[in-house]
This record gives structure tokens, sequence and C-alpha cells, in this order.
């Protein structure tokens, strides 16, 4: 019997974003080493929105991502809520 590998969403995600440049998610709360840097790196930080899924997560979880991403604080400040404020002036 041949298994298939379990479904990768994090990589399913870059591919769409990657595809559609107005594809825009929030970046991954997990432990995975300096993923959050490699994502912004192969997609721009311009795309990534902060997003805690608080209540199952403390959102401090994600602001120290943020703050201690090896990232300039330029794509920080993006992240952590200038990109959502730009899609949200643009709806207006």
């Amino acid at each position: 019997m041949l298994l298939q590998p379990p479904y990768n969403s994090q990589q399913a995600l870059l591919t769409l974003a990657q595809r559609h440049k107005n594809f825009y998610f929030s970046m991954p709360i997990y432990g995975l080493f300096r993923e959050l840097e490699n994502t912004a790196r192969m997609i721009g930080a311009d795309r990534m929105l902060f997003g805690s899924n608080m209540p199952v997560h403390d959102p401090s979880l994600g602001i120290g991502m943020i703050l201690y991403a090896e990232l300039n604080d330029r794509d920080k400040q993006l992240m952590a809520g200038g990109n959502l404020a730009r899609l949200l002036e643009s709806v207006q």
C-alpha cells in the first residue's frame, strides 16, 4: 500500500501567493525556525498579515515572532499592522 504524504497547507499557501499577486494571508504562528523570515523573503512582507488566532492562542507568540525576526523595521511594521491598514483603506 502506497501512502501519500500529508497535505502541506503552508506550501499550498506559498504556491498560491507566488501565483496570485493579490493573495494575502496571516503569518504562520508556529515554531518552525525562521519560517516567518523565509516566507517574507519568498513572497514579500507586504503580503503577510498579523493574526493571533485568539482565543485559541496567546497573541504574544505572534508579536514575539515579529519583534525577534531577522527582518528590517519596515517589514516588521508592515506585518504587524501596516498591511491590514492599507487593505482596509482600499475598501472605504
